[in-house]
């Protein structure tokens, strides 16, 4: 029990501990603490990656601060980003989060540029754009994954064995995958003020969510899966 815990109750003469504040009392409190630690989070996630050329490291600092929630609890969520995010090595991280991200980019500036051509050709392109921007997505959503799962992966592994997971994902956690990076980034657009409320935050649990999805459902389905990731290559 925490010392905040232990303050919610009294030791009386026989021993035994009785609450000092109704259940409702501590079910608040507890909510406006998680929901304090969160928008903290959130908060310093956005503040190390407005230089832009750390997004790929923030991102995947905050996967692995993700990752420990459960077994840290929320009030150190900060304190894992900020340690992770020191401790990620920064080349690395970048060249394998940063490589896919501006492929997506690159794919979102070709379709919006085809859009506007017409013709055949351009509907060809802007097919290809699509295709590129399904595989650089839901393929970032597991990289963030691998990641957490097996730091220090080459950048070829990483990106081979992201590969192997959207297709074998390509009609489940794959598309969820590409459905969330665009709503999100539709609702960014839309009210770009949702960014301080936790949007980027909301994002990332709902990709950890279903890139684990898509990983449990690869090991389970395809045979030598297991074996495949581990045998990836870490320096």
């Amino acid at each position: 029990m925490t010392p905040s815990t232990r303050a919610l109750f009294d030791t009386t003469l026989d021993g035994q501990r009785r609450t000092t504040k109704p259940p409702l009392a501590v079910g608040v409190m507890a909510a406006l603490n998680t929901l304090f630690n969160l928008f903290a989070f959130n908060a310093v996630l956005v503040v190390t990656a407005l230089p832009v050329v750390t997004i790929p490291v923030a991102l995947q600092a905050a996967m692995v601060a993700l990752r420990r929630w459960r077994a840290d609890g929320e009030d150190r969520m900060v304190r894992e980003f900020l340690r992770a995010f020191r401790a990620q090595p920064k080349r690395r991280s970048t060249v394998v989060v940063g490589v896919p991200l501006v492929a997506a980019g690159l794919a979102f500036v070709e379709i919006r540029f085809c859009a506007h051509a017409g013709g055949p050709a351009a509907a060809i392109c802007a097919g290809l754009g699509v295709a590129g921007l399904v595989l650089t997505l839901s393929g970032l959503g597991y990289l963030l994954m691998l990641g957490v799962r097996q730091p220090g992966l080459t950048p070829t592994d990483a990106w081979y064995g992201a590969m192997v997971l959207v297709l074998t994902n390509l009609f489940g956690a794959s598309a969820v995958l590409v459905g969330e990076f665009l709503l999100i980034a539709l609702l960014e657009l839309l009210d770009p003020a949702l960014t301080v409320l936790g949007l980027p935050l909301a994002l990332l649990a709902l990709v950890r969510m279903s890139a684990e999805r898509g990983i449990r459902h690869t090991e389970k389905r395809v045979p030598g899966a297991i074996e495949f990731f581990k045998n990836l290559e870490v320096k």
